[in-house]
């Protein structure tokens, strides 16, 4: 008798993907640190936004399609930063945002990566320090950040590990509209709530777009576990107020061990980077609070937008299965 088909055929089941190795993630940790550091010197509290940002692109970037990429995603949001700074207005983030958004989706069709995703968060992430009293000393803790992301990932040897595989043009146009309506629904309710912390909702929405639309939902629903997690961890630890310097550490061990999980299944990895964001922020009771709530909203316009999606998709592809391919999981 042959192998029942009820029993899964070891041989067909994808391994796992390795660990970050923790040489890596503490390069990737201190590579974080030092170009807050600078972006501190360089532009205060703004600046550490700016370098940050800069940071995020330099590394993600550089591992998916190599320095050159990094170096021409930053320039651009760089250039969208400073038209930010020059006019400080609602409308100058919104063109600056489409026209990240078009890129993004252009780029998903034609090698799949999701680059110009990330310039969208960093970009946003650079107006958020224009709102903390920035100035165009932000422009120089941005390069900053940009370089030491490039010097980690390049210079360091870490190999390139960010996966691509280009899509369909309409699965692309699919992603620009995910992007764009879930922005603009974030962007809604952070107007209606009137809380100074709630750019947090459109900067994890972002984050979320990150993700492939394969196994999306699963992702996203484990990345809502992780974060609260993570947030309730850092509610018990700053509950007995310790010192800076003793939360500081233990934010540095989380940030170390969360990108060491970041391939992992279970949602370690957003626990720990959770955990790792509030500790360095020393956040109040409050700020905590607002920050699970936040992860609540973003998981729920997530989830919502992804059904709709691939519902319409489904049926799209039932009646036009060439121009509609399947790109979701079964």
């Amino acid at each position: 008798m042959g192998q029942s088909n009820n029993v899964p055929s070891t041989e067909s089941q994808p391994a796992a993907p390795p660990l970050i190795p923790w040489r890596y993630a503490f390069l990737a940790t201190g590579g974080l640190v030092a170009a807050s550091a600078l972006g501190i010197f360089v532009a205060a509290a703004a600046g550490a936004l700016a370098a940050g940002a800069g940071y995020m692109i330099g590394t993600y970037a550089s591992m998916n399609r190599g320095y050159w990429k990094a170096v021409a995603v930053g320039a651009i949001v760089a250039l969208l930063g400073a038209a930010s700074l020059q006019f400080d207005n609602m409308l100058t983030i919104v063109l600056a945002s489409l026209l990240l958004l078009a890129l993004a989706s252009w780029e998903s069709a034609q090698v799949g990566s999701r680059d110009f995703v990330m310039g969208l968060l960093a970009y946003l992430m650079f107006t958020v320090g224009i709102d903390f009293e920035g100035d165009w000393f932000m422009l120089i803790a941005f390069t900053v950040g940009v370089a030491v992301g490039i010097i980690v990932i390049v210079f360091l040897g870490i190999p390139k590990s960010v996966p691509s595989k280009p899509v369909s043009m309409v699965a692309s146009v699919a992603l620009g509209a995910f992007l764009a309506i879930g922005l603009s629904i974030s962007v809604f309710i952070m107007e209606q709530l009137d809380e100074p912390r709630s750019y947090l909702i459109a900067l994890i929405f972002v984050g979320r777009a990150l993700i492939p639309f394969e196994g999306f939902r699963g992702s996203t629903f484990r990345y809502g576990l992780g974060a609260i997690a993570g947030a309730g961890i850092a509610f018990i630890i700053l509950l007995f107020n310790p010192p800076i310097i003793l939360t500081l550490g233990l934010g540095l061990v989380a940030a170390v061990v969360g990108i060491r999980n970041l391939t992992h299944a279970l949602p370690i990895a957003p626990a720990m980077l959770t955990a790792a964001v509030l500790l360095a922020l020393q956040d109040s009771q409050q700020d905590i609070r607002f920050r699970v709530m936040s992860v609540v909203i973003v998981v729920s316009i997530a989830l919502i937008l992804s059904l709709i999606i691939e519902g319409l998709w489904r049926a799209l592809n039932r009646r036009f299965p060439r121009q509609f391919p399947r790109f979701y999981a079964e």
